[in-house]
């Protein structure tokens, strides 16, 4: 079995990153020139099932994927991804695999775990055919940042919001929210509060649920209080 992988140190200046425009549908041509060394890449440009078939080859053998473009790679709708994927490379015979924007090294270890193939437009990724070769590369800049509604929600008047959420992990409705940090000597616009609760949500750290006494309303529900902790860490400044 190959085993190869890529660590940032020797790989992260090895692309500058730049702005561009989010594909909206696939094309082999995003990847084509990309290459994964040492394993060889095929697009055969025949759909398998309601996804694209890739060949993979490597010296210790190929493989067959059946691959899945999407658009949004939000740990949300990447969760969301999988669970369609993995049936779909069911039915074919083939190795599933994803295609998105960009990959944090967090989202392909976790996607590793799973036992899920993963390819960035951006360079990193993970390809693994059981008993064949299993890549692992990491370390390229995201390219797509203008894609994300903020530039960061953990750092500045932004991370006031998951700041909020360590002190009380349930909110009643966001007017609650809103008060917390007001009570506190922060200002949050009400733009700015909406737009952080949907990136926490899309982080899988937050979740609306239905308010028990307004069905129109939505309680907050902080899920994950060590990934939250994690990231203010991580971008404070």
């Amino acid at each position: 079995m190959e085993y190869a992988i890529f660590s940032k140190e020797k790989i992260a200046t090895s692309t500058k990153a730049s702005e561009q425009n989010l594909p909206e549908t696939w094309n082999p041509d995003l990847l084509r020139t990309q290459g994964f060394a040492p394993l060889s890449l095929e697009w055969t440009g025949r759909e398998a099932g309601r996804g694209i078939h890739l060949r993979v080859r490597s010296e210790a053998g190929s493989a067959e994927f059946l691959a899945l473009y999407r658009r949004n790679a939000a740990p949300q709708q990447l969760a969301i991804a999988v669970t369609q994927v993995v049936p779909l490379a069911r039915r074919a015979n083939l190795l599933p695999l994803l295609i998105v924007p960009y990959l944090k090294e967090e989202d392909l270890l976790e996607l590793e775990r799973q036992g899920i193939s993963a390819l960035d437009l951006c360079g990193n990724g993970v390809l693994r055919a059981p008993d064949r070769f299993l890549v692992f590369r990491t370390g390229f800049p995201n390219r797509f940042t203008s894609s994300r509604p903020l530039k960061n929600v953990y750092r500045g008047i932004s991370s006031l919001v998951g700041r909020a959420f360590l002190v009380r992990s349930t909110y009643a409705e966001i007017k609650d929210l809103h008060e917390e940090i007001s009570k506190r000597g922060g200002n949050v616009s009400t733009s700015t509060l909406s737009k952080v609760l949907t990136e926490l949500e899309a982080d899988l750290i937050v979740e609306r649920v239905r308010h028990e006494r307004k069905p129109q309303a939505r309680a907050l529900r902080l899920l994950q209080p060590d990934k939250l902790l994690a990231r203010l860490t991580q971008h404070y400044a």
